[in-house]
C-alpha cells in the first residue's frame, strides 16, 4: 500500500504538533499538493488540511478545486492526516 511518508522531505514521524503551532507543513504526492495548517474555529484549535490538484500554487488555485478537512489539533490529528492523505491520494492522479 501507498504511504505518503515515504515522499516527504521532512516525514511525517518527524511532524510535531510544536512545529505546527507555529507555521504551515506543505507538500506534494503523485499530482496532490496539500498544506496543514493550525486554525481557530469557535475558539477551539484545529488542523486543516487543504488538498488540491499539483498543478497551480495553492494562491493560484480556485476554491472550488480546493478540498479542505479539519482534524484535532493533536499526535493523534497528524496521524489521521497521515491516513486522509494517503487515502485520497489516487483522486489526484493523472
Amino acid at each position: 500500500m501507498y504511504d505518503i511518508e515515504s515522499e516527504n522531505i521532512i516525514p511525517f514521524s518527524m511532524l510535531r504538533i510544536s512545529f505546527l503551532e507555529l507555521s504551515e507543513f506543505s507538500g506534494s504526492s503523485k499530482g496532490m499538493r496539500y498544506i496543514i495548517k493550525k486554525e481557530i474555529i469557535d475558539d477551539k484549535k484545529i488542523l486543516m488540511v487543504y488538498t488540491y490538484k499539483d498543478k497551480f500554487n495553492f494562491k493560484n488555485t480556485k476554491d472550488e478545486e480546493i478540498i479542505k478537512k479539519s482534524f484535532d489539533f493533536s499526535k493523534d490529528g497528524i496521524e489521521d492526516i497521515k491516513k486522509y492523505l494517503t487515502e485520497i491520494r489516487d483522486k489526484y492522479s493523472n
